[in-house]
């Protein structure tokens, strides 16, 4: 009986620590997105104040661009047996 109780408990954790994860990715993925969307508003504002085409297209291009590469830099290295983090 003592096995199982142990083996409950350790599936308990696992569930715990899986919910962490998803959460701290969620997180890591939020922060990428807002430091790379105030970057972009930043570029959009020193190229065109006025916030014509020009503007909206490179801060829309420097947000995803600087996105994409914030989150691969920070997710680098993740375990294997998170999947879902590796692009």
């Amino acid at each position: 009986m003592g096995g199982r109780t142990m083996q409950t408990e350790i599936d308990k954790l696992n569930e715990r620590v899986a919910w962490l994860e998803r959460k701290m990715v969620r997180v890591l993925w939020l922060l990428a997105s807002v430091t790379s969307a105030f970057a972009g508003f930043v570029v959009a504002y020193t190229i065109d104040k006025s916030y014509g085409w020009p503007a909206i297209i490179v801060g829309l291009g420097t947000w995803i661009t600087l996105g994409i590469f914030l989150s691969r830099h920070e997710l680098k290295g993740a375990p294997k047996h998170i999947e879902f983090i590796d692009p």
